[in-house]
């Protein structure tokens, strides 16, 4: 439960202003325009970024010496000392062409190693910055603005120039490490048409993120459903838990919304070529972002609703 109270910790930190200093535990950059805090929990590099958002941030941007030294200062701390942490440097969308998941121009590189592999970017002993499989858990820093730091205006002819948002990435899903003779953990069930394990947790009611977090401390992932044949698994999974009475509560699954635009993704990057919605959905607004799979009919659809209600939910993992 360490990496689910340290997240919630994270999501309920105030925005801070421009009048306030960093929360306690974090660090101000030099300029005092940010706020760098260190997450001891470990995740992938999704949903680092996603929890860093939570709080109106992203993964750090390393833009200076100044701030690669901050950051390094901020994880020396004994019990931090040679972690490896996830910041927002990636090439997930051009490979080769990095960039930083707040928009900031990748210009500044401070002790790259070249020789290692994947797309996201980590810092290794608080100093070395090595590419790592975006896949991969690990702690993580936020950064979070301050205030704007002071700048000189100088006249220019130049065109201005602009950043590119982070688009959440969705890539191909893992296939199952197993061929044959899968077998799969105690409460967990095997689906022999893709060689997953599932659980449906019906003994806890958690929010959203809540039930990200429980999967992933499973090592697995709140689901995702890629296939029509998967849905009617989960149907019947979800079903047969209780035979004599039926389902009344409505289930999570790993989809969420990146309101305001009404794109979806899943918690585990899987792309999203798969739907089950019901009649008028998906419906997404600012208070709304996380998909249920809808109880009290036969099809089992998909509406998006509060991502802070409690429901039952289901994990998705490799066999063992």
């Amino acid at each position: 439960m360490g990496t689910l109270i340290a997240l919630l910790k994270l999501l309920l930190l105030h925005t801070v202003t421009s009048a306030q200093l960093c929360p306690h535990g974090s660090v101000s950059s030099k300029d005092n325009s940010r706020c760098f805090n260190f997450i001891s929990s470990k995740t992938d590099f999704i949903m680092a970024d996603r929890t860093c958002r939570g709080t109106g941030g992203n993964l750090a941007s390393i833009l200076t010496n100044d701030d690669q030294r901050v950051i390094s200062e901020l994880l020396r701390g004994e019990e931090k000392r040679g972690v490896d942490v996830w910041i927002g440097g990636n090439d997930i969308f051009h490979y080769g062409n990095w960039s930083w998941t707040d928009g900031k121009p990748f210009e500044f590189l401070s002790n790259p190693a070249p020789t290692a592999t994947g797309h996201c970017l980590s810092l290794v002993a608080a100093t070395m910055w090595t590419k790592a499989k975006c896949c991969s858990k690990k702690s993580f820093v936020c950064a979070t603005v301050l205030a704007e730091p002071a700048v000189t205006q100088t006249p220019t002819t130049s065109a201005p120039t602009t950043t590119k948002s982070f688009v959440v990435p969705q890539l191909p899903c893992a296939k199952s490490h197993c061929i044959s003779k899968c077998k799969c953990r105690h409460g967990w069930t095997l689906f022999q048409g893709n060689n997953m394990c599932y659980k449906f947790v019906d003994s806890l009611q958690f929010n959203w993120t809540e039930a990200v977090v429980y999967c992933e401390e499973t090592f697995g992932h709140l689901v995702s459903i890629l296939s029509q044949k998967e849905q009617n698994f989960l149907e019947n999974l979800v079903g047969s838990t209780n035979q004599d009475t039926p389902r009344t509560q409505d289930t999570w699954i790993g989809l969420w919304n990146w309101w305001p635009r009404l794109m979806f993704y899943w918690a585990d990057a899987c792309i999203v070529d798969y739907t089950n919605w019901a009649v008028n959905q998906p419906y997404s607004g600012p208070n709304l972002g996380c998909v249920k799979m809808n109880a009290g009919n036969n099809t089992r659809t998909w509406s998006v609703a509060l991502c802070d209600e409690r429901r039952n939910f289901i994990c998705k993992r490799q066999p063992i």
